[in-house]
């Protein structure tokens, strides 16, 4: 099939997000469940880094389904909410949960930050959390290398702006993303959480259609965010550290070893002196953007954690690592394994 077929395919199928933020079911949307709720399930509110979209943990997302029912706050480029509006929009949705529903609230990057203060929100309406998950937590913003040089940028016109964001792009990758890729292409193995056809059909649709979903973030969208949204957040949290020890639930702190956008594995040592009842797994090799790519099993990671599976059996025992030693650039290494399945065609994806 040719390659702009595929892509065509891929932008027909994709269901375009709204011009205003909003609780989305990623795994309906693309496709690889048939219901937007299971409410059987507890809830897993995944809370995005600022660039607002859902795109980071979507090879984490198919294995942590078995577990949880999943949600995503999807933000469009567009919307230039408040701080303190995000930290409501997300306490006011769950606490519309039922009281004894487990809720486990994940924040990636700017998202840790919107996790930590809706959690102490929940807090003192008396509606704890069960869990919390952050991932390269950005509370850490105002040392980073991304607080040196984006808001420069952010001031630059349009030309310059253009080459100056495009110069921000490697402090978010690693040295194992193009390796991993070129791995991915050839297509002898696959991620270690991406083990059936219905998986790997579903990979490959959302691949396909990441150029519809990564979008240009303008040059005021990102003046607003890393004022409005980074620099607040992150001084919001800081004058309230010592109200984080109220936070007992189980925590756990997912960092990548090679990032270059945020002091991360600083960061979550940290965090983990504030916060009572927490645990730091560090991903080695993963940069920023990579923290949750092909290195680390999620769902085995939050089983250890936070419990096992939802309903006994649902889930065989996983003998993996949950996160992938560092060590030579082989396949093990990158987090690959040996298919268990033929390969799954292109003009397969949309099938499963």
């Amino acid at each position: 099939m040719p390659l702009l077929e595929l892509v065509l395919l891929a932008v027909g199928h994709t269901r375009i997000a709204s011009a205003r933020a909003r609780f989305a079911s990623p795994l309906f949307e693309d496709g690889y469940l048939a219901r937007p709720a299971r409410p059987e399930l507890p809830l897993l509110l995944y809370l995005p880094g600022f660039d607002g979209t859902l795109v980071s943990p979507w090879l984490q997302l198919p294995a942590l389904s078995t577990d949880y029912d999943i949600v995503g706050l999807a933000i469009p480029m567009e919307d230039r909410s408040t701080f303190a509006s995000l930290v409501d929009k997300v306490s006011d949705r769950l606490l519309t949960e039922p009281a004894e529903r487990r809720v486990v609230l994940m924040g990636e990057s700017f998202g840790g930050i919107l996790t930590l203060a809706v959690a102490l929100a929940l807090e003192r309406a008396g509606r704890p959390l069960s869990a919390i998950a952050l991932v390269n937590p950005a509370t850490c913003y105002l040392e980073s290398e991304l607080a040196a040089r984006a808001p420069a940028i952010a001031s630059l016109p349009p030309l310059a702006y253009a080459c100056g964001v495009l110069s921000l792009l490697p402090i978010f990758g690693d040295r194992h993303m193009l390796a991993q890729i070129l791995q991915l292409v050839r297509g002898a193995k696959l991620p270690q959480v991406i083990d059936t056809p219905e998986r790997e059909a579903y990979m490959g649709r959302v691949a396909l259609s990441l150029p519809s979903r990564l979008r240009w973030m303008p040059r005021d969208t990102l003046r607003w965010r890393l004022r409005e949204w980074l620099t607040c957040g992150a001084r919001y949290i800081r004058a309230r550290e010592p109200e984080l020890r109220s936070l007992r639930q189980p925590t756990c702190i997912v960092v990548g070893s090679a990032d270059a956008t945020l002091p991360s594995v600083a960061e979550g040592e940290r965090l983990a002196r504030l916060l009572p009842d927490v645990a730091v797994a560090v991903v080695p090799g993963a940069g920023h953007a990579n923290t949750l790519g092909i290195r680390v099993n999620l769902a085995a990671l939050f089983r250890r954690r936070f419990g096992g599976p939802a309903q006994p059996g649902a889930v065989a025992p996983l003998a993996r690592l949950a996160v992938v030693p560092d060590g030579a650039e082989d396949d093990a290494d990158l987090g690959l394994e040996d298919r268990a399945h033929p390969p799954v065609s292109p003009r397969d994806y949309w099938r499963f």
